[in-house]
Parts: C-alpha cells; sequence; structure tokens
C-alpha cells in the first residue's frame, strides 16, 4: 500500500501491519524524521521493523540522523531497480528471520510457563504428602505413648506384685515352683520391648536426643543384664558365663542407648544358641 499524505502513515501502520516501510525525508505535512519518530512509539524494542530510505538527501548529517530515529538501509535517487529490489528481499529475509526468532522465543516461554506450573503443582503435592507423613508420625508416636502407658503400668504391677509373692513365700514354696516367678524376667523384657520400639520412633522422627554421662557400664548394664537373663537361658539348657578382670568399668556415653545395643545382643545369642553357652567377658 501506498500513500502521498505522510499524515495518514500511522493508521495505514496500524490497518495493514508491513513487513517492510519505503521511505522518503523530504515530504509535504510530515517529513521521514517525524514519521520515525511517530513508528517508535508504536514498535516495541524487540520487534524488528526494517525502514529503507529512499532520498536525494545523502548527506552525512541526514544519515547519521536516519539511523538514529531508526532507518534499516538507504538508497540514493536516482534509483537502480535491481538494487532496490535487492535490497527489500534481505530486509525482508532480516525481518522473516527475526519473526522466527520472536516465534521461538514465544513458544519457549510457553514451555517454560507450563513447565512452571508443573513445578508449582508438584511442589505443592510434595508439601502436601510431607505434611500427611508428618501428621503420620504425630499420630503414631501418639499411639505408641499410649500404648506404652498402657501396657507399663498393668505390667509394673504384675512385677511388683510377682517380687512382694517370692520375698513372703520364698520359704513356703519348693525350688520348682518358683521358677514359675520367672514372670518377672518376662515382664522385664517385654517393658524393655516397650522401650525400643519408642526409642526408635524417637530416631525417625528425629527428636531422640542422646545424654552423654559418666556411668559403670559393669554394674549399670551388664550385670543387670545377666540377671534378667538366666532362667531364661538356664530354661533352654545353655550356659551363661560371665567374667569381668575389672572391678568397675567407668565410661562416657549415651547409657540408654547401649544399654539397647546389650539387650539386642544377648536377646539374639539366645534366641539363636541351640546349645551349648554364651558368654560376656569384661577387659580393659
Amino acid at each position: 500500500t501506498t500513500t502521498k499524505d505522510s499524515r495518514q502513515v500511522i493508521s495505514l501502520f496500524e490497518e495493514f501491519k508491513p513487513d517492510l516501510l519505503l521511505l522518503d525525508l523530504s515530504m509535504p505535512y510530515l517529513n521521514g524524521f517525524q514519521v520515525m519518530m511517530q513508528l517508535e512509539v508504536l514498535i516495541p524494542d524487540n520487534i524488528y521493523f526494517p525502514i529503507l530510505v529512499l532520498t536525494a538527501d545523502m548527506t552525512t548529517d541526514s544519515k547519521r540522523k536516519a539511523l538514529a530515529y531508526g532507518a534499516s538501509d538507504f538508497l540514493a535517487k536516482p534509483f537502480d531497480l535491481i538494487e532496490v529490489d535487492l535490497r527489500i528481499k534481505n530486509l525482508l529475509k532480516a525481518r522473516y528471520l527475526h519473526q522466527q526468532i520472536e516465534n521461538q522465543n514465544q513458544i519457549l516461554e510457553e514451555r517454560v510457563k507450563e513447565r512452571t506450573k508443573k513445578l508449582e503443582k508438584t511442589i505443592i503435592e510434595l508439601i502436601a504428602a510431607k505434611e500427611h507423613a508428618e501428621e503420620s508420625d504425630r499420630l503414631k508416636s501418639e499411639f505408641l505413648n499410649q500404648m506404652s502407658h498402657e501396657i507399663r503400668s498393668p505390667m509394673n504391677d504384675v512385677l511388683s506384685y510377682t517380687n512382694l509373692l517370692k520375698e513372703e513365700m520364698v520359704e513356703q514354696l519348693t525350688p520348682d515352683f518358683l521358677d514359675y516367678f520367672g514372670i518377672d524376667s518376662a515382664g522385664h523384657r517385654l517393658i524393655r520391648t516397650v522401650d525400643l520400639i519408642l526409642n526408635v520412633s524417637e530416631m525417625q522422627a528425629g527428636t531422640y536426643e542422646p545424654s552423654f554421662r559418666e556411668f559403670d557400664l559393669l554394674k549399670e548394664i551388664i550385670v543387670k543384664i545377666k540377671n534378667d537373663n538366666v532362667s531364661l537361658i538356664e530354661g533352654k539348657g545353655l550356659k551363661f558365663n560371665f567374667s569381668s578382670v575389672l572391678s568397675e568399668a567407668v565410661i562416657v556415653g549415651d547409657q540408654y542407648s547401649i544399654y539397647q545395643i546389650f539387650v539386642s545382643l544377648i536377646d539374639n545369642s539366645i534366641k539363636y544358641t541351640k546349645k551349648g553357652y554364651i558368654s560376656i567377658s569384661v577387659s580393659k
């Protein structure tokens, strides 16, 4: 489309949406520089829109001014039509390539937006899953704590009455009958099992805090475990050997955790030893 009235350029540009503008500099109403100034407002900075200036004014000042206002190329009058044709083709090719790049950028932006939405959805789902897991852990811990209380309370009563009966009736009962009072050993094993379950739960939740202090490994752990398991070991027809070259074995550590380690070792030894003996020896 063409016009001889430079005042119509802007309306034609918006209506026709051209890929190239051929522009003279010397025109009635508005000159070429003024037209380019008006177009600059309409064309975004990231859009390549070629302007080919066709003019008889090829002074250095005019060239610089035209380039500053957005001109892409110049041709001086009189024109070589072949050259005009070639320059138009080159400018249109450049315009096409810029549009291809812009299209690719838009596609990439859409993909990034789509991917971002998926990631945001995944993050929301992960947060929900994490909160659900934390709630499950909280409920599990509450259940275990409640279970511990419900088991400990009656078991402590049973153990207390068992010890009382043994003390009161030890002279009246035969040794064979006294063996039935091994319930105290079984009760202690049950309480240890509850302790271990709670301990593992706290470790999984990351709330278990080890407490380091000095204690006598020999007297406070090993001798106690030995006494608790003698009847069980002998009941399986096994022998229990215990020896120590030390009168005391003071160490620094988390007494509860070390106790659980020894309990597990002895429990497994009793469980998987079919015949023979189980030995504990202490040395420095």
